[in-house]
């Protein structure tokens, strides 16, 4: 998108006040039109409700992809290769490869033995978001290893909140009655 032809906050703004009034037309005919004894009454709101609803309806569609757009111009900026030298690229390929296996184990130790699938599902894409990562920083290969590995299972680990415990948690509390019954 050029810059002459982007859109302001202003512009967003506007767009969803358009998108609501809309809505709120749409609504307010078809209530009538229901309530409506005369048929020739109804049908004429009935229509203007189906022309604000499509109004509606593309307000969110060109909302949609203006979004998209942003999103495609944000990704094609960031994923320009930039020009490394030989030993620049070879430290970032060894970063890449160090993450992945660290990201890797973490997903194996996040998903129960009997869901290796879910593990390989959250595996899905894992490359191509590191390398995505190493394409943007200059200084990936030389950044906090840890914070890198903590980013990447952010977005290939399901929420903290699904997860399964940690496997230690897991044979403590196996053991914790065993040993009570011991007693």
């Amino acid at each position: 998108m050029s810059a002459d032809l982007a859109i302001t906050a202003e512009d967003a703004l506007g767009l969803a006040d358009v998108a609501q009034v809309q809505l709120r037309l749409a609504k307010r005919f078809g209530e009538r039109a229901e309530a409506e004894e005369d048929v020739d009454k109804a049908c004429k709101l009935a229509r203007a409700c189906e022309r604000a609803a499509r109004g509606y309806r593309q307000s969110l569609l060109l909302k949609s992809r203006l979004f998209r757009d942003a999103e495609n111009a944000r990704c094609a900026a960031v994923e320009t290769p930039r020009p490394r030298t030989a030993p620049q690229q070879a430290r970032i390929n060894k970063r890449v490869r160090e993450l992945y296996t660290a990201v890797e184990d973490h997903i194996y130790a996040e998903v129960e033995a009997e869901r290796l699938d879910e593990a390989e599902f959250y595996l899905e894409g894992l490359l191509d978001t590191i390398e995505r990562l190493a394409q943007a920083d200059d200084a990936f290969a030389d950044g906090d290893f840890e914070a890198q590995v903590a980013v990447v299972c952010d977005h290939h680990l399901p929420p903290p909140e699904l997860r399964s415990p940690p496997p230690q948690a897991q044979t403590a509390d196996a053991e914790a009655p065993a040993a009570a019954d011991s007693s």
